[in-house]
Formats: structure tokens, C-alpha cells, sequence
């Protein structure tokens, strides 16, 4: 009787064990997936992170290159107007006085 007592004991143990067994199984598999899924999404992220990266330096170097031409052009919108002007004031100087413009009025 106690063998028998003991044997469903142990059967009892052993099922529960088991069960136990298979759920950590279960929960590990789970797990994994979760984590390959996670490593999945950083991989993606990366790639887009790096792939925006790239656009915000060639971004930049574009910029830099328009603020370039921009200031060239500046410069040379500068040197134009001092040449008019010093056309203008050659022109007044070599008009007559009744062909000139007043420009105050």
C-alpha cells in the first residue's frame, strides 16, 4: 500500500515536472521569438538610421555648396553695383548741367 501511495507520488511529481517542463518550453520559444523579432527591428532601424545619416551629409555638402555660390554671387552683386555706380557718376560728371537728373526731386 505505501509502495503504491508512493509510486502515484512520484507519478504525481512526474506529471507536474512535465507540465512545468513544457511550459518553460513553451515560455523559452516565446521568448526567442521576442527576441529575434527585437533584433529584426533594430537591424531595420539601423539601416534606416544609417540610410538618413547619409542624407543629412549629403544634405549638408549641398547646402554648403548653395551657401558658397550664394555668397559668390553676393560678392559679384557687389563689385556690379560699385561699377554702376562709378558709371553713373562718370555720366552725371559728363552730361551738361541741363541734361542732367536731379535725383532728389
Amino acid at each position: 500500500m505505501i509502495i503504491a501511495i508512493a509510486l502515484a507520488a512520484a507519478i504525481g511529481l512526474l506529471a507536474l515536472s512535465l507540465k512545468a517542463w513544457t511550459e518553460f518550453g513553451q515560455r523559452s520559444r516565446k521568448l526567442r521569438a521576442e527576441i529575434d523579432h527585437n533584433k529584426r527591428l533594430v537591424e531595420d532601424h539601423t539601416e534606416k538610421l544609417s540610410t538618413g545619416r547619409a542624407q543629412i551629409d549629403e544634405i549638408k555638402a549641398e547646402t554648403e555648396a548653395l551657401l558658397s555660390e550664394r555668397n559668390d554671387l553676393e560678392t559679384n552683386v557687389l563689385e556690379q553695383r560699385e561699377v554702376v555706380s562709378q558709371l553713373e557718376q562718370r555720366l552725371e560728371r559728363t552730361r551738361p548741367q541741363s541734361h542732367r537728373v536731379n535725383k532728389d526731386s
